[in-house]
């Protein structure tokens, strides 16, 4: 995996240095949380419940290519890891992203974003047959360049197919399992990034 991941980054670098389309790196911090939480419980008490569908704080870092389409409008494929779900320890969930954003430049220091979004989960505690393996989402951006390369930028991102593959949810806790659970994923992020 990390021999893929040089390789994709320094093909970018390349191509990036031999005609108009850009390369660059983000990262920063996510908060996450679990829509349209529902499910059944043995004793799923209130305190479980808040625990479950409270957001997680985690971060994201990857790196993405811009292609020029108009002087205003950038085709820009990304790939990230981020990490998601909710703050019970049992519903983490990290996943590599293939974001494929539509930029539009407002003006010479703001721009905005649309677009899907591809999923792969890469981790999850205990049982990964629990949550399925990919996730579909769409998302849109707002962000600020601050000086030459370097920019930040907030993304809001909505899961659109259900996570869980069906199966009953263990809790590493004594009020019992999660069964019929429905979910989906969403975050939001701030980042910074560097345009290479």
């Amino acid at each position: 995996m990390k021999k893929i991941l040089f390789f994709l980054f320094g093909l970018m670098i390349s191509i990036s240095a031999t005609s108009q389309i850009t390369s660059g790196v983000k990262a920063g911090v996510v908060l996450s949380n679990l829509s349209g939480f529902e499910a059944d419980g043995a004793g799923l008490d209130s305190a479980i419940a808040s625990r479950i569908e409270d957001g997680r704080m985690g971060y994201f870092a990857g790196f993405f290519v811009g292609i020029p389409l108009t002087p205003k409008i950038t085709f820009q494929p990304e790939f990230q890891y981020v990490q998601q779900g909710s703050d019970a320890d049992e519903l983490r969930i990290d996943y590599l992203q293939i974001p494929l954003a539509l930029d539009y430049k407002f003006s010479e220091k703001f721009f905005g974003s649309l677009g899907p979004q591809f999923g792969i989960r890469v981790w999850t505690p205990g049982d990964s047959g629990l949550i399925d393996t990919f996730d579909y989402s769409v998302f849109g951006t707002l962000g600020y360049i601050i000086k030459d390369s370097f920019f930040i930028e907030a993304r809001y991102s909505v899961g659109v197919n259900d996570i869980p593959t069906g199966n009953a949810i263990p809790l590493n806790l004594d009020q019992g399992d999660l069964t019929r659970p429905t979910f989906s994923n969403s975050y939001f992020y701030i980042g910074i990034g560097y345009r290479l």
